[in-house]
């Protein structure tokens, strides 16, 4: 099925630091990512992709875009993630 009405939401995840990356791959990948599926399609989630690559990034406050940051002490310097998330979603009216 076909959705024009969509959107979609990106997050930078970082890893537990007492993790190394490949065990943090393992888990998000087989234990975190199966329990994510049914509370995603709940929620009207049609996408759930996982992109393991690691890197910095300086977060930016974006109304339009990120309400849910507005009012909370942003980092101005590059942060370290080590992994990152698209959820496609269905934009509600």
């Amino acid at each position: 099925m076909a959705y024009t009405n969509t959107i979609q939401i990106v997050t930078f995840i970082a890893r537990n630091p007492t993790l190394t990356r490949e065990e943090f791959y393992k888990h998000w990948s087989t234990i975190h990512a199966p329990m994510v599926a049914p509370w995603a399609e709940k929620h009207g989630i049609l996408q759930y992709r996982q992109n393991h690559s690691a890197g910095k990034i300086v977060p930016v406050i974006d109304a339009s875009s990120a309400p849910n940051a507005l009012g909370r002490d942003i980092p101005t310097t590059p942060q370290e993630y080590d992994g990152f998330v698209i959820w496609v979603c269905i934009l509600l009216s």
